[in-house]
């Protein structure tokens, strides 16, 4: 019985440490580099921080869907509204890794229009 129970938590530990997602990994606001840019390099960097920015929004969207779909389900035992009330509390004090590098992404954004600015590009 023991050991049933010990693979059981076991099992249910390994279940919600998958659901835990990945940590952010946020980009510096400025670079080493941002010194030696040419305007060339700026409209580069924003295209790639445009397309960072797709692919941020692109994976929490369809995170997002995966979450929504599991809570459709149902989990036994537990209220139908008390994972929606949990989830509320939760989402509105912690962002998620994506919505970190969102914001990451648009603070090195509008410092290159800023470089951009000063360099009359």
């Amino acid at each position: 019985m023991r050991a049933v129970l010990m693979l059981g938590l076991l099992g249910a530990a390994a279940l919600l440490g998958g659901c835990a997602g990945r940590l952010a990994n946020p980009q510096p606001v400025d670079s080493a580099f941002d010194k030696y840019y040419t305007c060339q390099d700026i409209r580069a960097e924003k295209d790639r921080i445009n397309q960072a920015f797709l692919a941020r929004n692109v994976e929490e969207a369809s995170l997002k869907q995966r979450d929504d779909e599991l809570l459709a389900r149902g989990v036994p035992l537990i209220p139908p509204g008390f994972a929606a009330v949990q989830e509320t509390r939760a989402s509105s004090k912690a962002k998620s890794p994506q919505q970190i590098e969102i914001d990451a992404l648009k603070a090195r954004d509008a410092h290159l229009d800023g470089m951009a600015a000063d360099r009359g590009c």
